[in-house]
């Protein structure tokens, strides 16, 4: 018997039950752009849908993956956040997953420092 089980043909496509689904959550502006004032989203009026929305796919998440810009950009966002007892419960939540669960960073301009809280290289990736 086959580890492979067929899925409709509508899609003729294979699947493996080892793969996992890949959710891709984007956050850009009419004009390509995914920042506010000076760089900084904090100042952009996010509604609760939007942050619901993605709490609920951040509690799926197994693995995260980044761009290197983006990665830094929401890691020290999502850090700060963390750190501030005015935050709701909600936005602590998602601080606490963005923080907390395993990222995958794609790009060749993110420098890791020794000292970054966020530095974990897997020793799969060290030969890439």
């Amino acid at each position: 018997m086959s580890s492979h089980r067929k899925i409709p043909p509508t899609t003729q496509r294979w699947w493996h039950p080892n793969l996992r689904t890949l959710v891709v959550s984007v956050l850009t502006s009419l004009d390509g752009k995914c920042q506010g004032v000076d760089q900084d989203l904090s100042s952009m009026p996010f509604e609760d849908a939007f942050n619901d929305h993605n709490l609920e796919l951040l509690r799926r998440a197994g693995t995260l993956v980044y761009g290197s810009r983006w990665f830094s950009e929401n890691w020290h966002s999502w850090s700060a956040v963390a750190a501030d007892d005015t935050a709701n419960d909600r936005d602590h939540e998602i601080a606490r997953i963005v923080t907390s669960t395993d990222s995958f960073v794609i790009g060749d301009s993110l420098v890791v420092t020794p000292d970054a809280p966020w530095r974990r290289i897997p020793e799969s990736a060290s030969n890439i």
